[in-house]
């Protein structure tokens, strides 16, 4: 069983956030076509428990997110996979409770049973109205269409210092709980598809490519990426660990998150 596979539709974004770790914004051009879509969930759905819409932000492609949704809920009524289907969101739709009502009802018809909100931090408020995220929240819970309702974002004072989130000064930074620039989010059981198909081990692990989900369904992709010396990398008791240890050796690596230190690793490990 596969716990999730999140389907980044787009990196586009109609915010362009400081900590953003993809640098989505209103200028990224990267985005599914129908067809990628429907291909990605074909070859994904099988035995998956979650299935992820996110970006970027999907609802700048809403056609897309909506037909991607329609597509997946189909394959779900077929065999009973994806189990969920969940929208990921900042929720800027919502300026006013009549464009919230509308999106969350086209979200729900078309076959979405979880929204995740991931606005609710400091970031985010930078450039929307801070009542968004809450208030979205209350009124998908009143309105009893989702199984569940998340609500996220930065507000519990962690950030990856990455992408993006590399700009911002350290001493802005310093009530935010920065161990995560430690730690390792790898499960093993969590995807992430790219709009170019490009499947990742993690949400963070852009240069640690297992295969493409245009070419091949994700069960193939797994088992061949099983044999090769990422794998084995991934594999080591104590990735955060070994990933340090290689960056002390490498001192051209500089790095403020294991995360960016761990995609050099592996893009110079692709290289050999």
């Amino acid at each position: 069983m596969i716990n999730s596979v999140c389907l980044c539709l787009t990196f586009k974004c109609d915010l362009k956030c400081r900590h953003c770790f993809v640098a989505a914004g209103p200028e990224r051009k990267e985005e599914m076509t129908l067809g990628q879509i429907a291909l990605a969930i074909d070859n994904s759905a099988p035995d998956c428990d979650r299935m992820w819409f996110s970006g970027g932000e999907p609802t700048v492609v809403l056609d897309k997110l909506l037909y991607g949704l329609k597509y997946a809920k189909t394959l779900k009524d077929k065999t009973g996979f994806p189990r969920n289907i969940c929208v990921q969101t900042n929720g800027n739709f919502a300026k006013t409770k009549e464009d919230a009502i509308r999106y969350l009802i086209q979200f729900f018809k078309c076959g979405a049973n979880e929204i995740d909100i991931t606005s609710n931090d400091v970031f985010h408020f930078e450039q929307m109205d801070k009542s968004i995220p809450s208030q979205l929240a209350n009124l998908a819970n009143g309105m009893n269409l989702f199984d569940r309702v998340l609500i996220g974002g930065s507000d519990y004072k962690v950030v990856k210092r990455f992408g993006r989130a590399k700009t911002i000064p350290e001493k802005e930074l310093e009530g935010f709980d920065m161990s995560y620039a430690h730690k390792c989010v790898l499960t093993e059981s969590d995807l992430v598809i790219h709009p170019n198909g490009n499947v990742l081990p993690c949400i963070y692990g852009f240069d640690n490519v297992m295969g493409n989900i245009y070419d091949d369904n994700i069960r193939n992709i797994l088992d061949k990426y099983s044999k090769t010396e990422a794998y084995k990398v991934l594999r080591e008791k104590d990735l955060c660990e070994f990933i340090g240890k290689w960056q002390e050796n490498n001192a051209g690596v500089a790095a403020t998150d294991i995360c960016e230190a761990c995609n050099v690793f592996f893009k110079n490990l692709g290289r050999r």
